[in-house]
């Protein structure tokens, strides 16, 4: 309103006419442009409702370096057009995302939930910890197309800026860029040369393309085989109409390479789409950060190489600076190479723009972790927990994290308390806590009377497999029940050949089928599958391998090489705790040829 005003009042001061007017022509303009500035000065007077302080204080405004667009409102009164309001926030955040002088532009994942909020701006610019918000609303009718838009500053709730842009809808990507620029001035947010031209570049010239992209993009937002096989046919089409579309090769590359990761497709030919779509976009645009994230992507997803991907993503971040994926997947290399400082940055960093993103506070909850941080790790998860209370997994990787480092029965039966309280003890991670808790507590019977009870599939992680049958034969062993507890150790056997059969590069399968072949007194055997386990992936290329050195040293310790355990703990497992810790060596049984070793006592004040 305040944007009409201003433009009303211009356009009917005579000293902005190019056209000489007639002395009554004159009045006619005159007249109802002193009626509206005594409209606006009666409303400074009043100030009804705090209206000037909202709409007349771009003078106190302080500067801004942080910012949220909330989900523009679609006013056509089409709900088919929802889609192109949703892409015009997507767009509005990714090109404002690529202004280093922005500190932090939040993600569009967590700027949806405010969707027809009725939350009052203060509220919310608090909530994503923002300076300011961008919201607005678009209408389009035909061939053209109006966005309205205005800034907001967070602390005050005080209007700084506001305006209309009215476009034909082919020159919507210029659209876009306008828009943006026009927001970063107003916020006074310098642009770089380079900024500039990026924010002016345009990805394809054919509206339609761009709607099967924006659309494309909307089915990527949450992840399942439904979502991206109709994402592909999205891409595809964005392509078919204009094969020059880099962005939209770069999004069909990460699209083949998630349905690849998540185990959808698993074969060479996807593998070579994903590759051929990412070369294509490079080949039309050698300096699009998007097609450097997805290369990232291909490498490691697709082939595990760290070194490569880690490369490409700081590529792609010196362009988007705020873009939280960049920092989620820079995240995730850096804790592969054993860069536990430098993951957490960049993991808290992408939890910052992306405030509602479970996965990535459960991250950074894991990184602390790994690092040794308990009172850290645990805030996160908590933060996990408080985003997502209808995740089991999280209650139950909170307890396992308290009991792995602290070794603290208490805390970590109390972490999974509220998980059962929502029903949800016969979740396999859940179940399988509640009996590891009860086997560090020493109460062998209770946890035997409920894991024969049981009937979880096996726990399964980049690291790590664990049958229901591994942890039920170390119980029967612990019971005295030897018949029992070969018999288990046998089954757990079975399952992980079958696994490794299917999938013989995973190390986790070799390490588990080591630690069930010394349960059975095979020592070479098992000696010889968690070397295969360490063989696949090395520590010294992926911080993971510490596992698997860990499965050897237990596995040694289960039959009867006590020296070299220790070489092992003291040595390379000395300052890389990945997947254990002191609560660990202090509670599992496992360690219990050790507990009166000097050696091993020293490790335990470390």
């Amino acid at each position: 309103m305040r944007a009409d005003l201003q433009r009303l009042k211009r356009d009917s001061d005579p000293r902005q006419s190019a056209i000489p007017a007639s002395r009554p022509a004159k009045w006619k303009f005159i007249v109802p442009a002193m009626a509206i500035l005594a409209a606006l000065a009666l409303v400074a007077w009043l100030n009804p409702g705090g209206l000037r302080d909202r709409f007349w204080s771009k003078g106190a405004s302080s500067h801004i370096e942080s910012l949220a667009v909330l989900p523009l409102e679609n006013l056509s009164g089409d709900p088919n057009q929802e889609v192109f309001a949703n892409g015009m926030t997507e767009a509005l955040i990714t090109e404002l995302s690529k202004i280093k002088a922005l500190k932090k532009v939040i993600s569009r994942t967590s700027v949806m939930q405010y969707k027809g909020t009725k939350k009052p701006m203060k509220q919310i610019a608090g909530e994503l910890g923002v300076d300011a918000l961008v919201e607005g609303s678009t209408i389009r009718e035909g061939g053209r197309v109006r966005v309205t838009v205005q800034v907001i500053e967070g602390s005050t709730d005080a209007h700084i800026w506001a305006d209309n842009f009215d476009r034909e809808y082919k020159d919507i990507l210029a659209l876009h860029s306008d828009v943006a620029q026009a927001i970063a001035r107003e916020v006074k947010a310098t642009l770089s040369p380079e900024e500039t031209a990026a924010l002016a570049r345009k990805g394809t010239a054919n509206p339609e393309a761009y709607d099967y992209y924006l659309r494309g993009m909307g089915q990527v937002a949450i992840v399942n085989e439904l979502n991206l096989r109709i994402a592909m046919d999205m891409f595809e089409n964005a392509i078919r109409l204009d094969p020059n579309f880099a962005e939209a090769y770069a999004a069909l590359s990460s699209v083949h390479t998630a349905v690849w990761w998540d185990g959808f497709d698993r074969t060479a030919q996807r593998v070579a789409l994903a590759k051929a779509a990412v070369d294509k976009a490079f080949q039309l645009r050698r300096d699009l950060p998007e097609a450097h994230l997805a290369m990232g992507l291909f490498y490691y997803m697709c082939h595990l190489d760290y070194d490569h991907a880690l490369r490409e993503f700081e590529a792609a971040q010196k362009s988007l600076p705020n873009n939280a994926r960049v920092y989620y997947c820079l995240g995730l290399m850096l804790r592969r190479q054993g860069k536990r400082e430098q993951s957490i940055a960049n993991l808290t960093k992408a939890y910052e723009l992306d405030p509602i993103s479970v996965e990535y506070a459960s991250q950074a909850a894991l990184t602390y972790s790994v690092a040794g941080n308990l009172k850290e790790s645990v805030r996160y998860y908590d933060i996990s927990i408080r985003l997502a209370p209808g995740s089991p997994s999280l209650y139950a990787t909170k307890a396992l994290v308290i009991l792995g480092l602290s070794g603290d029965i208490t805390q970590a039966r109390a972490a999974i308390e509220p998980a059962l309280r929502l029903k949800f003890e016969n979740y396999p991670l859940i179940a399988y806590c509640r009996d590891l808790i009860d086997l560090y507590a020493g109460n062998i019977q209770d946890a035997i009377k409920r894991i024969s009870s049981e009937s979880w599939e096996p726990i399964e992680g980049q690291e790590n497999f664990t049958p229901r049958e591994l942890l039920q034969a170390q119980l029967y062993g612990l019971d005295g029940q030897r018949l029992l507890e070969r018999s288990c150790y046998e089954a757990a056997v079975k399952i992980i050949m079958a696994k490794i059969k299917e999938h013989p590069e995973k190390a986790a399968y070799h390490s588990a089928l080591g630690i069930a072949y010394a349960g059975l007194g095979r020592k070479q055997d098992a000696i010889r599958e968690a070397k295969a386990g360490m063989e696949l992936k090395p520590a010294g290329k992926d911080v993971g391998g510490y596992y698997q050195i860990f499965v050897l040293a237990q596995i040694y310790t289960t039959v009867g090489e006590y020296d070299e355990a220790l070489r092992l703990l003291e040595g390379p497992l000395s300052k890389h705790k990945s997947g254990y810790g002191n609560g660990t060596l202090r509670l599992d049984p496992v360690w219990k040829p050790l507990r009166d070793n000097p050696r091993f006592q020293a490790l335990l004040q470390k």
